[in-house]
């Protein structure tokens, strides 16, 4: 007997109704609110990144216009000149240390040089090589001539003030 209801029709009709059916209409009017403004926001964003988009492509359409034709052919002809110039100082520059670490690698240990010269138009070193005897200056002479295509003994080897046997060489590297 636990579940019957004793109490009368009157009493239940005086008894207040609880106001759930108030907010639950609330928070449909607020969650449909915030799904519209979600998608009226969206096709704003859409439109704007449209418009951003469109004037991207124009500023590349007339980036592409304004190097296109002469001014592309230009642009390539100045490359290319870069190209060539750049192959014609590869082959022809030679820096004027070249020849000098080459000789530094063939000298004598009993041989100095003591002047050096490089003329770059006509490709020659003069190089004057000063050492204690004779047979060093000698066998200086024999190491140039096995390193490099040409190698000439300019004037007379003569000992110097200092005591030591001068020799003026050129050399073709």
């Amino acid at each position: 007997m636990s579940q019957i209801n004793l109490l009368s029709g009157s009493e239940a009709a005086n008894r207040p109704q609880p106001k759930g059916g108030s907010s639950s209409i609330f928070l449909s009017l607020s969650l449909l609110l915030v799904v519209f403004g979600a998608y009226f926001g969206l096709l704003f964003y859409k439109e704007m990144l449209q418009k951003s988009f469109d004037a991207k492509e124009a500023e590349s359409v007339e980036m592409k216009k304004r190097i296109s034709g002469e001014k592309a052919d230009r642009v390539s002809d100045f490359f290319d000149r870069i190209t060539v110039i750049d192959a014609n100082l590869k082959v022809t520059a030679e820096s004027p240390n070249a020849p000098l670490a080459e000789i530094e690698q063939k000298m004598v240990p009993t041989a100095n040089i003591s002047s050096y010269k490089y003329d770059a138009e006509e490709g020659l070193v003069q190089t004057v090589i000063a050492a204690d005897s004779f047979r060093a200056v000698a066998e200086q002479i024999v190491a140039f001539k096995e390193a490099f295509s040409s190698v000439m003994v300019e004037g007379d080897t003569r000992v110097g003030v200092d005591g030591k046997i001068v020799a003026t060489l050129l050399i073709i590297p």
